[in-house]
């Protein structure tokens, strides 16, 4: 294990422990792993890191590579109450519904979409500045708030009703810079 005191992690191309953990860095500020698939973890790895203010996992974590439910990801991410920086990959899940997710991160950097190669990505850019970033296929309900505070935003194969953000968020777009959009047919323009 590493030492309980570290306060700062960063993996990079590494070949990782199956599964990774490192439940026991009580101390632990920022975690980053920047590599070509998913992280498997354990259930409850992530929530147990409750000093954690930054989390950047280029391609997210999962419970298991045979089948992904991101409702319990979600769920232990939330739990990170000190948590201010998320850059994270999530992956299509259609049984989750969750609503206005992370709304007190000041910044994040998300995809949300279909697995492609396994739980690889190859259409990412975490050399972005971190501000406020999402990407999104398929499915975009639970993600309106943070589509409606972000200064970038990119929908691909999504179906959109904007007003419903609109109406559901005072300040909706307010900061939006960049709005990319790809293969969306049926959708609400802003």
């Amino acid at each position: 294990p590493f030492p309980k005191s570290l306060e700062s992690l960063w993996f990079y191309k590494c070949k990782l422990p199956q599964p990774l953990d490192v439940a026991n860095l009580e101390c632990l500020r920022k975690l980053e792993i920047r590599g070509s698939t998913a992280v498997l973890v354990k259930e409850d790895v992530i929530s147990s890191l409750s000093s954690l203010e930054e989390l950047h996992v280029s391609h997210g974590f999962v419970h298991s590579y045979d089948k992904y439910h991101m409702e319990p990801l979600v769920k232990e991410i939330c739990k990170l109450t000190r948590l201010t920086s998320l850059q994270f990959a999530f992956y299509q899940d259609n049984t989750f519904q969750g609503t206005d997710l992370f709304f007190h991160l000041d910044k994040y950097n998300l995809f949300v979409g279909e697995v492609l190669h396994g739980y690889t990505r190859v259409d990412q850019d975490w050399e972005v500045p971190l501000t406020r970033s999402i990407k999104l296929k398929g499915n975009s309900k639970p993600w309106e708030g943070l589509m409606a505070r972000a200064d970038e935003v990119g929908l691909s194969y999504s179906d959109i009703q904007v007003s419903s953000i609109c109406h559901g968020h005072e300040r909706a777009f307010q900061d939006l810079k960049r709005l990319r959009i790809n293969q969306c047919h049926s959708m609400e323009h802003i």
